[in-house]
């Protein structure tokens, strides 16, 4: 019996023993969904701050994905820019769970809607950006801005991460001379 009753004591000392620290994984996924801007055809004025986001409905989880780009990091020139995204640049990197759907008419309105609400909203501690600019092959005086996302850290108010995120194809955009 004494065997029994110390194989069940241990047994009850690993089963509470261990702590997750109440840490909950979000899964962040915007592979498939669209990049949206408020210009037309994603053509932006890259003398202007930009605001780019991917929105997923799916799951009945209302999430947005937003990068809000500094005027002027966007160039006209080909080639490659990688920068970083830290609590003291213009540039952000966003995430937000609101309580209900939307459309891009949400961030494109002069005025913000009331509805839906923002449940959640973190705002990247640090993400690494890669911008590759090439010349338009359908569009004359035009640039592709290919956008990608190397890496980011989310953390909440209590300090805690919550995602380390990269998106291989975030999407592209387009700017005129």
């Amino acid at each position: 019996m004494n065997k029994f009753g110390f194989t069940v004591l241990l047994a009850l000392v690993l089963l509470f023993s261990c702590d997750d620290g109440d840490l909950t994984i979000d899964v962040i996924d915007f592979n498939g969904f669209d990049l949206e801007t408020c210009d037309d055809d994603n053509i932006l004025d890259i003398t202007e701050t930009n605001l780019l986001f991917k929105i997923n409905d799916d799951n009945d989880e209302y999430q947005v994905l937003i990068i809000t780009l500094d005027e002027d990091v966007l160039e006209n020139e080909v080639g490659e820019q990688s920068f970083e995204i830290t609590e003291d640049t213009d540039t952000t990197l966003t995430y937000r769970i609101y309580d209900d759907s939307l459309t891009s008419t949400y961030f494109c309105s002069d005025l913000t809607p009331a509805t839906p609400s923002v449940v959640t909203e973190l705002v990247a501690k640090t993400a690494t950006i890669t911008i590759v600019t090439t010349a338009s092959e359908t569009e004359d005086d035009t640039y592709d801005h290919e956008i990608t996302i190397d890496s980011s850290t989310f953390e909440t108010d209590d300090g805690e991460r919550i995602t380390d995120l990269s998106i291989d194809d975030f999407g592209t955009v387009y700017s005129e001379l």
